[in-house]
């Protein structure tokens, strides 16, 4: 067994014999009963270890979480289905959504593709921002028509220094100066890449409790959101604009103002030209955890005030899957550090 095999056994171990510790409560019935099983956390099917064999139809995969192409360390197991449709609906919009904005927002070793127009001669060009801030322009001949790739560099202006002044056979010091209107191709759906990001959040969370995150009766709207992204099954805010001191990073409950209980999950994102804070409202258990998301934009999405009164509460951040006394252990934070609903 490859490296990549005997990983995704010891994943599968560990998150099984989670699911058995969650399965011995009393008040947890799960019908019709399994043992030595995974549950994808997306579209909670249940995989035996047979679902660890790749060839497999439908077997079970790791999932970088974040995206490895963002930074992202973190693996779980996700079913090859989940996976796949996630992987190109969603975690591939992310990744073009920030590089778009890595570039449109004039960043170091940010590029993108782009039409350039030079009094209707129009060419397809690869424009970047070099480490340094220099603008580098190549211009693509093969994917641009001959005559105007001629032509949109004729329409340009040279202006020579005096050789007499200039010491350098070479001509340095001339100038060509050129005018183009520039068309970023921009290929993300922003849509997708906010969905993207909820995903994120949710299997951190999962991540780091555990099947005992999953009992949340909210979250289920969560998981058809992040399953069925050309839908709005959600508000189209999740997350809260606000720059987090770095020891928030990992799980938090928002305890204080009621209207915005809920977890928060705050992670970074790292292109090639900078590091990106997103904090994602995860519904808590309460009975007004489905409200979370309108409350969010109602409350925070206008002046802002609503910051000044919000309480944060971290969860340390750890492995709660690995021992079964701590199998439960975001509900007893729950409802230790949230004010009991009247």
């Amino acid at each position: 067994m490859n490296k990549a095999g005997r990983k995704r056994v010891r994943i599968f171990s560990n998150y099984a014999r989670n699911l058995e510790w969650i399965k011995q409560h009393p008040k947890i019935t799960m019908t019709p009963d399994f043992t030595d099983s995974y549950v994808c956390p997306l579209c909670l099917n249940v995989f035996g270890r047979e679902a660890l064999n790749t060839k497999e139809g439908n077997y079970l995969t790791i999932e970088h979480n974040p995206p490895k192409s963002l930074g992202g360390t973190n693996e779980i197991l996700t079913c090859k289905d989940c996976n796949s449709k996630s992987g190109y609906k969603i975690d591939n919009n992310l990744l073009n959504r920030l590089l778009e904005l890595d570039f449109l927002e004039q960043k170091p070793n940010s590029r993108i593709r782009a039409r350039l127009d030079n009094q209707g001669n129009k060419v397809a060009s690869d424009f970047s921002y070099t480490s340094d801030g220099t603008v580098h322009i190549n211009i693509d001949r093969k994917n641009s028509r001959p005559s105007e790739a001629d032509n949109f560099l004729n329409y340009g202006t040279l202006t020579r220094v005096n050789p007499m002044l200039n010491w350098n056979s070479l001509g340095e010091g001339n100038t060509f100066k050129l005018r183009f209107t520039m068309s970023p191709h921009l290929k993300s759906n922003e849509r997708h890449a906010h969905i993207a990001l909820l995903k994120i959040a949710y299997l951190l969370a999962f991540q780091q409790f555990g099947y005992g995150f999953i009992l949340n009766p909210h979250l289920y709207k969560v998981r058809e959101q992040i399953l069925n992204p050309d839908k709005d099954i959600l508000p189209k805010v999740f997350w809260l604009k606000y720059d987090f001191p770095e020891q928030a990073l990992g799980i938090n409950i928002i305890n204080r103002p009621a209207e915005l209980v809920c977890f928060l999950v705050i992670f970074n994102l790292i292109t090639p030209s900078q590091q990106r804070q997103y904090a994602i409202a995860i519904p808590g258990p309460n009975r007004s955890g489905n409200k979370i998301y309108e409350n969010i934009e109602r409350i925070l999405c206008q002046d802002g005030a609503g910051f000044t009164q919000m309480n944060l509460e971290h969860l340390t951040t750890k492995d709660y899957t690995k021992e079964q006394a701590m199998a439960f252990d975001m509900i007893r934070y729950w409802n230790s550090l949230v004010p009991k609903e009247d």
